[in-house]
């Protein structure tokens, strides 16, 4: 098997973890919660999975908005945010 084989078949493992991921973070959230996603619309929580699930364009964006997300708290990058937010309040 090839190298690029390989790699394509990580890559879609890799997205399929992350769809799981999003999925799972987005179940946790309030059935009542509705998040804007800039000009694409308002999206409840459940159709915010079903977008994810289906992997449209609205679905990728979670997907990135939630990396993002993740990425920012392990870089303590939230952290700071939070803070410096609290000393303007």
């Amino acid at each position: 098997m090839s190298n690029d084989s390989k790699k394509s078949k990580k890559e879609i493992s890799t997205d399929k973890e992350i769809r799981k991921l999003v999925i799972a973070r987005l179940k946790v959230i309030s059935k009542d919660t509705i998040k804007c996603i800039g000009d694409q619309g308002s999206f409840s929580r459940d159709e915010l999975i079903k977008h994810v699930q289906d992997d449209d364009e609205v679905g990728q964006t979670m997907e990135r908005v939630e990396m993002e997300w993740l990425r920012g708290l392990k870089s303590g990058l939230v952290s700071v945010i939070y803070n410096e937010q609290e000393l303007h309040d």
